[in-house]
């Protein structure tokens, strides 16, 4: 299934035209699944790093004034929780994510943006004493940042995720509600 997916997403950007700059980056930062617990076992995810890669390119521009953008990244997590019977518990959280945002405004080389990503999630929580569990699913996040221009080849950005979803990962439904921060470069291969 994951095959599948991928493929259809690869196939998309090979045959879209591409628009104005292409890009790729890295990023870095912290991951708060956390901010609801499970009901029955009380279950909930501590804050914890991960770093991700991308490459990202200009859709649209809209009247001038309201530019879209698409990137194309995978992310890799990693979050501690305790489990019944089992511990402590470090489920690691591989992302695929398909990005879409647009510029709300820009003051001089600083640039605010908002959007949305559809992601392709890929769960494992590793045990000591019992079998992993693991769960793939695709789930929906709101992303906010602001990007500086640094030169006409690197932008530097911070940008803020917000996601909020359930996972069956888990000896019951694990909510995955929280906050994310990322912080990372980007370079332009292309004008």
């Amino acid at each position: 299934m994951k095959t599948v997916i991928l493929s259809i997403i690869l196939g998309l950007m090979m045959t879209m035209e591409l628009f104005g700059q292409i890009g790729i980056g890295a990023s870095g930062g912290v991951h708060y699944p956390g901010i609801s617990e499970s009901e029955l076992y009380k279950i909930r995810f501590r804050a914890g790093p991960g770093y991700g890669f991308f490459v990202r390119h200009d859709l649209f521009t809209l009247s001038d004034r309201y530019a879209f953008h698409a990137r194309y990244k995978v992310k890799f997590f990693f979050n501690d929780t305790s489990l019944p019977n089992s511990g402590s518990s470090r489920y690691k959280f591989n992302e695929f994510a398909a990005d879409v945002w647009m510029d709300l405004f820009s003051i001089e080389k600083i640039n605010v943006y908002t959007g949305i990503s559809l992601n392709l999630l890929n769960v494992t929580g590793r045990q000591k004493y019992r079998n992993d569990y693991t769960g793939t699913h695709i789930l929906p996040l709101f992303v906010t940042g602001l990007e500086y221009k640094l030169t006409e080849s690197y932008n530097l950005f911070s940008e803020l995720f917000l996601q909020i979803a359930e996972i069956d990962a888990g000896p019951e439904p694990l909510p995955i509600n929280g906050l994310g921060l990322m912080l990372g470069f980007t370079m332009f291969i292309s004008e």
